[in-house]
């Protein structure tokens, strides 16, 4: 429009400008210019689609690899389901190889041994070979060599019961027991492999991964134990006192566990817990009174068969339940798998009306240009030749100016919807900042209030019993992974525990909650006399492998024997100032709660009398950073604590206080710091 000015301007284009241009001249310069004009548009145009068609591209694919991906993630957890059930009966038909010959495994006992746990691995290895994929079928594979493996063994050992000898059946049933133990180790494997193709950080696929976890556990325990009891009732044998004992701390572990599975499952999904809680409830208060009835018979002998049908029938009714809440987890997880490929199945149907539109909208784009734009510049075009070639009448230039204004009038419209549309969308990002704004607030309180109900469980200074405690405690985000509690305990005991989780911040924060619910019941439960090693233990066997490792320094003060006790679990060494003013190292260090689930632990005795100070502490206490980036040291640590050993606990925690902030000159701490100091009064 510039190149023809106002209509009127146009007008003398035609009868001075064109008329006296020799030929050549400038009146052909404008025909250039609109041949030009279609070539160029041309080219950009063709340039737009394919860029169109690059982005479409690159919409459609990702949203159909999405599909795809939600469709195997069905089949997956299909596969981890028949593994759970190959695991489950694997477990059972342990025991019954266990207890051949002794009677039958259950009421109404039937089936071949090892039948449902290979026909399950045959499903599985199906399933999973159907996906295609190299990695799927390799895993298909292995599964169906564990199969194979199982049946060759399954035929051997029904082969040797045909037989008859007694050596053979028995080679045999330990042969066939070795392969179920190597399978089971390896299936594991393989549901964890299968686990970290699915979605980790989902909370409903965590809450029944940990439900999964705990009916192996709880089939394991329950189905060891039945195949020990079942032997020792039909052998004819005086019954020793230390089968018994295993059966008992078997089911004893799991039991003492129930109530942090529940609790940690419960974090993550409250449906799934309640679920949960119909078979924990069964175990505890129906199974475990059963089987503690059926061994304190056993171990008097009197009314061993009324309790053993009571026990078998509790057995049987645990099998149900644990059945019933398997078939809950896999419906569950196949139910939000199957959500999550009806949500990707949407968006990829989105993606392909939304491509369809799109190329609508383009060719319509195309045919509206064709027309409003090129045509006009063609017949105007037109017109030129005509001047050019001396046609001087006037021409239908109304049509073209009242063009021209329409152009000019779109022109304006699409600047104004323009500038609407702009300043639409500065408002929208305007408030879209203010909802981030309000959202980040939200998210800090919420921090924050959880915040305060981790304090809330650390315990403020003061005295308990004969032993006065003091504390000092500092966060380096909003949470932290350290926590600490001391407690009286029966007699003239004190208990004290300090845990650091690997880590901190909001996730470190919520494993150290579950930890210090898990420490406090261990030591609540801890008799006079009762080994703290087998404690620490037992809640290092118990813990979720699916949660963060921790340190942690547990310690019983006995103020009546002056004396005192400590198993440490990777925590720093404590310090003993004694009331001499001497000061020594407690522990040999050890492995973290959760690391390695069979660790060792060692406890470690100690004198602690009157005027005599315990020190418990972090390790964030003596790694702490200066602006240069170098850490505190311990040796840096243990040299204040010598140089303020003689001084009051409150100052010498004043002391620690203000050296750590003098070293952390930038006002934050790198890791979090906690510090319990006990003096005996």
């Amino acid at each position: 429009m510039r190149a023809f000015g106002t209509p009127q301007g146009r007008r003398r284009a035609s009868s001075a400008t064109l008329l006296a241009a020799p030929a050549g001249g400038p009146g052909l310069r404008h025909i250039a210019r609109a041949v030009n004009t279609r070539t160029t548009l041309t080219l950009m145009l063709a340039m737009f689609g394919a860029m169109l068609v690059g982005l479409l591209w690159s919409q459609a694919v990702p949203a159909y690899r999405a599909h795809v991906e939600a469709s195997e993630q069905i089949v997956v957890d299909v596969v981890r389901n028949d593994l759970l059930v190959a695991l489950l009966g694997l477990q059972v038909d342990r025991g019954r190889i266990a207890a051949t010959g002794s009677g039958p495994w259950a009421d109404g006992d039937s089936g071949e041994i090892l039948d449902v746990p290979i026909r399950a691995l045959e499903r599985a290895s199906g399933n999973l070979g159907e996906l295609g994929h190299q990695d799927w079928r390799a895993l298909a594979n292995e599964i169906a060599g564990a199969a194979d493996a199982l049946r060759i063994g399954a035929e051997a050992l029904s082969a040797a019961e045909r037989s008859g000898y007694p050596r053979a059946i028995a080679a045999e049933r330990a042969g066939v027991i070795d392969a179920i133990d190597r399978a089971e180790e390896r299936l594991r494997d393989m549901r964890s492999i299968l686990l970290s193709e699915s979605n980790l950080a989902d909370p409903d696929l965590v809450g029944l991964q940990l439900i999964g976890n705990s009916v192996l556990e709880a089939n394991d325990a329950i189905q060891r134990n039945r195949a020990l009891l079942l032997r020792l009732l039909d052998s004819g044998e005086p019954v020793r006192t230390k089968d018994l004992r295993a059966a008992e701390e078997r089911t004893t572990a799991f039991r003492g566990s129930v109530d942090v599975l529940q609790g940690t499952i419960n974090l993550f999904d409250g449906h799934a817990a309640t679920e949960a809680a119909i078979l924990f409830e069964f175990f505890q208060w129906t199974y475990a009174p059963a089987e503690a009835r059926l061994l304190k018979s056993m171990a008097t002998g009197t009314e061993v068969e009324a309790s053993r049908r009571i026990w078998m029938d509790a057995v049987a009714e645990f099998d149900g339940l644990v059945d019933d809440l398997r078939r809950f987890v896999f419906e569950r997880s196949q139910a939000h798998h199957a959500r999550k490929e009806s949500a990707a199945l949407v968006r990829m149907d989105t993606k392909i009306a939304l491509s369809a539109a799109v190329f609508a909208l383009f060719s319509l784009s195309l045919l509206a240009i064709e027309r409003l734009i090129l045509r006009p510049i063609e017949r105007i075009t037109d017109r030129m030749h005509e001047l050019v070639a001396g046609d001087l009448a006037p021409g239908p230039s109304e049509r073209f100016t009242l063009a021209d204004m329409r152009s000019m009038a779109d022109a304006l419209r699409v600047f104004r919807v323009d500038a609407v549309r702009r300043n639409r969308l500065t408002r929208e990002r305007l408030s879209l900042h203010a909802k981030i704004a309000d959202a980040h607030n939200e998210l800090k309180a919420d921090l924050r209030a959880a915040a305060k109900v981790q304090l809330a469980q650390m315990p403020e200074p003061g005295d308990v019993g004969a032993v006065r405690f003091s504390t000092y405690f500092a966060a380096a985000n909003v949470l932290a992974g350290d926590t600490f509690d001391f407690l009286p305990l029966s007699g003239d005991r004190v208990g004290l525990f300090q845990i650091d989780v690997a880590g901190h911040g909001a996730a470190a924060g919520l494993v150290s909650v579950a930890a210090h619910i898990a420490a406090r019941r261990a030591l609540r439960k801890l008799g006079p006399g009762e080994s703290l090693v087998r404690a620490v233990t037992a809640l290092n066997a118990n813990w979720s492998p699916d949660l963060t490792y921790f340190t942690m320094a547990t310690i019983e003060l006995d103020t009546q024997a002056n004396r005192g006790r400590m198993v440490q679990a990777g925590h720093p060494h404590p310090v003993l100032l004694r009331g001499d003013g001497s000061i020594s190292r407690l522990g040999g260090g050890g492995l973290p709660i959760g690391a390695v689930p069979d660790a060792d632990f060692e406890e470690i005795d100690f004198p602690f009398g009157t005027g005599d100070r315990l020190l418990v502490f972090s390790d964030g206490i003596y790694e702490s950073i200066n602006a240069q980036g170098e850490i505190f040291t311990e040796e840096r640590f243990i040299d204040l604590l010598a140089g303020n050993a003689h001084r009051s606990t409150e100052n010498l925690i004043e002391s620690i206080r203000t050296a750590l902030e003098t070293w952390c000159c930038t006002g934050s701490l790198s890791d979090d710091v906690s510090l319990v100091v006990a003096e005996r009064t």
